[in-house]
């Protein structure tokens, strides 16, 4: 008995340094173990992986260090990151939970961040996740949130609250910006970058956050890595981390996926949800009344579809901001939300499923529903009250549209819109397929805009003086580039003109200051007056062979255009279409595509020139023909042939004729 007795005060002795002193030392398999689809590149360039479930040094709750571990799960105490500050700035502002998060607090005027260094190599491809949160409220943080930094100004992620609301924004030495990302405010979630040589891409919760830009990355070896803020210049990161895994290469968007599924599993591990599954479906049947923020409920829970809410599931949750709702919820019961005092928006990714009574009875004044535009019918329209809370779309809300024989035309845009817009391809059941002049006329904290295959024709002015517009995509279905299209997009840096476009209007591009590159495909046969008027960063443009003509002050002030190739199809070049260009001109000899063109020209009127000969009589033909032609009488055999007559008058005084004819040999 006794030494069952010392046992268990050895075992509480242990638990209560614990406490004192972190996470207890936690076996984890590791991510080859934990994630066994994970490609074979993917595993060898696995840096390191921080998961706060172990590896965190926190006397009492303050962070002094964390170990990360690689892939077997082994601690790389090389790798530990420690708790360093700024100014006056006291070290408890980075604090532990004892089990799986590290919260960072505002630290007023100084700064608290951990810092440390990894053991990678020199590369230009770089994957990093970290599964945690921005909190909206961030007073010191003027400029934005850092959760880190490596390099340092490698490869960044940040929350901004530049032009056009808070965005989630990378950093390499120069600052790219994409879709804004407050409705993940204080909510957990899935966060992951991939970086090349020349392109980033950020995701959450693998949703693509459209970064803009042409980056040149490349991440030092052996990296400084950051997390939290590094200065007290309107830079510091106040919310949660919870997981960083850092890859040496560019993950797969296989790999990627397997990635965050995995930290989305962690997500569901810790989630405040109960739920009971019945034949493979799963229903949500209450929350820890201490759930605060956002919440997303899951697709999928233990593999099996998340498809109802249950009556009372959410009551009294009165710290509950916002709720997302996945597709396959088709029930709500009773009560489901009932005085959930504080909550705003609910958004739903799939139809409206049926509601039980009073569900959400309580919710804060003005709550709204947010819905996807597939789904705005199914509640009733936008605008329209269902369950008494109003139904919301994020960018039906800002467009406005009509309808012409079935077909939607976007004829305008909010001028407050900010951020990313994805025009949808339909609307109300209908395919959008046109934007119309002046839609979008002085947007100017637009950044980015996807617009739907279904969009053939893009109108004069449509875009005109999105003065922060960085990203666009023209669909293919476009065949022309009007006038003043682009003008004045003075954050405009790369774009493709589809290959079924054959003109490009005037002055469509003018003024684009920040345009670096353009292709412009071989189906363009005409350029407009200003196409391309004081696009000063220009550098270089090849014309492509079927265009005949560039117009008055097409290329005019392109200051930084060093370079322009001009094919022997053009034959009308407008007045000062260079001018002030510091380009050296070089026209191109023929091609082989006008070679080709020649050669089929020169076929077919060969081809045409044998038809006709071959349709001349031969030398037999013609003999025929003149045999034929000898044996015919002559004028004079005719005349010998034919009878003699007289005529006159008779004694009686009428006209007489008489005819002599000749007899025949043969009578």
């Amino acid at each position: 008995m006794k030494a069952r007795n010392q046992h268990f005060t050895l075992l509480a002795l242990f638990l209560i340094l614990a406490g004192l002193f972190g996470a207890a030392p936690c076996a984890f398999a590791g991510l080859v173990a934990d994630i066994p689809g994970l490609s074979e590149e993917a595993r060898d360039s696995l840096v390191a992986h921080y998961d706060a479930r172990t590896g965190v040094t926190a006397p009492g709750s303050t962070v002094e260090s964390w170990i990360p571990v690689d892939g077997s799960g082994t601690a790389i105490p090389d790798m530990a990151v420690t708790n360093i500050g700024h100014g006056t700035a006291e070290p408890s502002h980075i604090s532990y939970d004892g089990s799986s998060t590290l919260t960072f607090t505002d630290p007023g005027s100084g700064g608290r961040y951990l810092a440390g260094k990894l053991s990678n190599a020199q590369s230009t491809d770089f994957t990093v996740f970290w599964l945690g949160h921005y909190e909206a409220d961030a007073p010191s943080a003027t400029s934005g949130n850092y959760a880190y930094n490596i390099g340092p100004n490698n490869i960044s992620h940040q929350r901004d609250d530049g032009d056009g609301g808070f965005r989630v924004e990378m950093y390499n030495g120069t600052t790219y910006h994409g879709d804004d990302i407050t409705e993940h405010d204080g909510l957990d979630t899935v966060w992951s970058t991939v970086i090349t040589a020349d392109s980033h891409n950020a995701y959450a919760n693998g949703t693509n956050l459209h970064i803009t830009g042409n980056p040149t990355n490349s991440v030092d070896a052996n990296a400084s890595i950051i997390m939290g803020s590094l200065s007290s210049s309107g830079y510091d990161f106040v919310g949660d981390i919870r997981q960083m895994i850092i890859f040496n290469s560019a993950l797969s968007d296989a790999d990627r996926v397997l990635v965050e599924s995995y930290l989305a599993d962690i997500l569901v591990e810790s989630s405040p949800l109960t739920w009971t599954t019945t034949q493979g479906e799963v229903t949500i049947t209450d929350c820890d009344t201490g759930a605060t923020g956002g919440l997303v409920i899951p697709d999928t829970i233990e593999g099996n579809p998340v498809t109802g809410i249950g009556d009372y599931a959410f009551e009294d949750c009165t710290s509950l901001a916002r709720i997302t709702i996945p597709d396959g919820v088709t029930s709500i019961g009773g009560y489901a939300f009932r005085d959930c005092s504080s909550l705003t928006r609910i958004t739903f990714l799939g139809a409206a499923p049926s509601v039980g009574a009073d569900a959400f009875s309580g919710v804060a004044d003005g709550a709204e529903v947010f819905v996807t535009v597939e789904a705005i019918s199914s509640f009733g329209g936008l605008g329209t009250a269902w369950n008494s809370l109003n139904v919301n779309n994020s960018t039906l809300s800002v467009l406005t549209w009509t309808t012409t024989e079935g077909e939607v035309f976007i004829t305008d845009c909010d001028t407050g819109v900010t951020g990313e817009l994805v025009i949808p391809d339909t609307i109300e059941g209908k395919p959008v397929t046109s934007i119309r002049t002046a839609a979008f006329l002085e947007c100017t904290s637009l950044t980015g805009i996807t617009i739907p295959d279904s969009v053939t024709s893009i109108l004069a002015e449509a875009f005109l003086e999105c003065t922060s517009l960085a990203r666009i995509t023209i669909p293919d279905g476009v065949t022309s580039i009007e006038r003043t299209v682009f003008y004045k997009c003075t954050s405009l840096t790369n774009i493709t003109i589809p290959d079924g476009v054959t003109s490009i209007g005037r002055s469509a591009f003018a003024y684009c200051t920040s345009l670096t590159g353009i292709t412009i495909p071989d189906s363009v046969n005409s350029i407009g007056d200003f196409a391309f008027y004081k696009c000063s960063s220009l550098t270089s443009v090849t014309i492509p062979d079927n265009v005949t003509s560039i117009g008055i002050n097409a290329f005019r002030d392109c200051a930084s255009l060093t370079s322009i190739t001009i094919p022997d199809s053009v034959t009308s070049i407008g007045a000062s279409a260079f001018e002030d260009c510091p380009a050296s001109i070089e026209i191109r000899p023929v091609t082989q595509n006008q070679l080709a063109a020649l050669l089929a020209t020169v076929t077919a009127e060969r081809d045409a020139a044998r038809a006709e000969r071959d349709a001349r009589p031969t030398a037999d033909q013609l003999a025929a023909v003149e045999a034929e032609r000898d044996a015919r009488y002559t004028e004079g055999q005719i005349r010998a042939l034919s009878p003699g007559y007289t005529m006159g008058l008779n004694e009686a005084g009428n006209v007489e004729v008489k005819i002599s004819f000749i007899a025949s040999s043969d009578a």
